[in-house]
């Protein structure tokens, strides 16, 4: 799985982000929830020609009959490969916005390619909280070590 992603994320392969979204199909439960992208940096998006996130969370939304929303806004362009724990934490804490008041009763689903220590899905989770999300779910293709 890991190779797949890397792929479709590095490479731009879109082809596999449709077995991606298939993949991510068969374990998420059977749930009406708003979908929602962690936001991709300005600069990567460029560099690869797609927000692969943004891909993903749209395909498996019209699959599953969902909104995809994007309701985060990226709010700096701070990479985290490579970089410690702490620092990952810091840059994720100051990564995301959002600036719509959200519906409590409404469950956002927010998608990620890969985990590596959560900051980027708590910090996002976080902000969602702030702008008035009840219910958040998290799904991420990829567990990194």
């Amino acid at each position: 799985m890991d190779e797949l992603v890397k792929t479709y994320k590095y490479k731009s392969v879109r082809a596999i982000g449709q077995v991606l979204v298939e993949l991510l199909d068969e374990v998420l439960p059977e749930i009406e929830v708003v979908a929602v992208p962690l936001p991709t940096i300005r600069r990567h998006v460029r560099e690869r020609g797609l927000d692969h996130t943004l891909v993903i969370a749209k395909r498996l939304a019209k699959r599953r009959g969902w909104r995809c929303e994007r309701l985060l806004r990226r709010m700096n362009d701070a990479v985290q490969v490579g970089v410690s724990a702490k620092k990952r934490k810091l840059q994720a804490e100051k990564a995301y916005r959002c600036d719509r008041v959200l519906d409590g009763g409404k469950v956002y689903l927010l998608l990620d390619d890969v985990w590596t220590t959560g900051s980027s899905m708590l910090a996002a989770s976080e902000v969602l909280i702030k702008a008035g999300a009840t219910k958040i779910a998290g799904a991420v293709l990829v567990m990194s070590k």
